[in-house]
């Protein structure tokens, strides 16, 4: 069963922090090991264990394969106010679909995000949230039907902050199990506005690079899920950066260990200066693993 992965930023700083692991009390920038707690990190069971949550618990082949499921689709849960950005939703979609189209993700029924329930907001606005309500919210909303056939992974869009946040280290989002992922919508705002390199442009595409931003978190969260890198898929050649858990040792790849820093917002803000755009895409090797359990 897949770790816990937490995207973390760190606000005013560039440097990653390390701090001590101890089940769900910790978490690290490069240390994707954090959540080996049973407690926490295996519980896709959650999708199965009772009342009408009959969304299928998931393996890496399952999300990326076609013996099972034909169809994928992501539960779009939201809390009133903290939508993605337009952007963002459409960089991560595009992404996904362009891997399903390319046969790199075999679902010949297709990818779709459907927008499910609106949850209202905490009264706090700065609420910390610990993992276990989190997990609690995720799974009271998490409700689309299952059909067969189709693989379900489930998104929630949360407010306030989470208790992993610590000093000037935030967490932009993570994933979790099999198939589940949380975005923190105020930490990802307050990410782009504190961004160095996203000040040096013009506002209306520092708002453009801000949901690229975004939408590169969403899918490099998806990426562990897919089970990259060495994290449920077999590699086709060794490209894990192993210090850094399940990473990649191309810093040009969407699933380099920098994508869970402040450098997040930096590495798309310099693709922008430097003449790009979107954000950085998962490299050959991330490629090759996905075609050989694809069987593309």
């Amino acid at each position: 069963m897949l770790n816990r992965f937490l995207l973390l930023l760190l606000l005013g700083s560039l440097a990653a922090c390390t701090p001590a692991s101890n089940d769900d009390d910790a978490t690290a920038a490069n240390d994707d090991d954090v959540a080996n707690d049973d407690d926490a990190a295996n519980d896709d069971d959650a999708a199965d264990d009772d009342d009408d949550a009959t969304q299928p618990d998931l393996d890496p082949i399952d999300i990326v394969g076609g013996a099972t499921y034909s169809e994928l689709v992501v539960e779009l849960d939201i809390v009133t106010g903290h939508d993605p950005l337009p952007g963002a939703l459409s960089a991560f979609e595009d992404a996904i679909t362009e891997l399903v189209d390319d046969g790199y993700i075999n679902k010949p029924g297709g990818f779709r995000v459907v927008v499910d329930d609106i949850i209202p907001a905490n009264p706090d606005p700065d609420h910390v949230y610990t993992f276990e309500e989190q997990r609690a919210l995720s799974e009271a909303n998490r409700d689309l039907p299952a059909q067969p056939g189709v693989a379900y992974l489930h998104m929630l869009y949360l407010d306030g902050r989470s208790e992993y946040d610590s000093g000037n280290l935030s967490v932009l989002g993570y994933a979790y199990g099999g198939s589940w992922i949380v975005m923190m919508r105020d930490n990802i705002d307050r990410a782009c506005s504190s961004s160095s390199g996203l000040g040096l442009l013009l506002p209306s595409v520092a708002d453009e690079a801000c949901a690229q931003t975004e939408g590169g978190v969403l899918t490099h969260e998806v990426g562990h899920l897919l089970g990259l890198v060495n994290n449920g898929l077999p590699m086709v050649v060794d490209h894990q950066d192993e210090p850094n858990g399940a990473h990649d040792t191309n810093e040009d790849c969407l699933m380099y260990w920098l994508a869970e820093t402040g450098d997040a917002t930096e590495a798309v803000a310099s693709r922008y200066l430097g003449g790009q755009s979107g954000f950085p895409p998962f490299d050959q090797e991330c490629l090759d693993d996905l075609a050989a359990a694809s069987g593309r």
